[in-house]
């Protein structure tokens, strides 16, 4: 037995003694055995994609029903860019591109 795999046996034998490191060596086992990064960073990233041109398509409709009232349009889209810090305005500036991100959503929505 190498020296790598009797420092693993010894380790393993003293977690198996004590039942809360047990507990965590498992769960962090099973999360390495089940591929959990991969499925975390696969999650955040199909939340972001759905996610985000869906707010662009909320900001056209509200800029589109408000739009009768340039106070109410003004106070909603400066409410959108401050809760998004950094594209916020931007956000809150663009119109155009609501069909390309409905499509994206829906896109997005309908893909395996």
């Amino acid at each position: 037995m190498n020296p790598i795999e009797r420092a693993i046996r010894r380790v393993d034998a003293a977690q198996q003694r004590h039942q809360a490191p047990a507990f965590v060596f498992g769960v962090i086992t099973k999360y390495g055995d089940d591929n959990g990064g991969v499925l975390s960073a696969s999650l955040a990233h199909s939340g972001f994609v759905s996610l985000f041109p869906l707010l662009l398509v909320l900001v056209t409709i509200v800029g589109l029903v408000a739009s009768g009232d340039p106070a109410l349009r003004h106070e909603a889209l400066n409410a959108v860019a401050r809760q998004v810090p950094l594209i916020g305005h931007q956000l809150a500036a663009t119109s155009v591109s609501s069909a390309a991100s409905a499509s994206s959503a829906w896109w997005r929505a309908c893909s395996p």
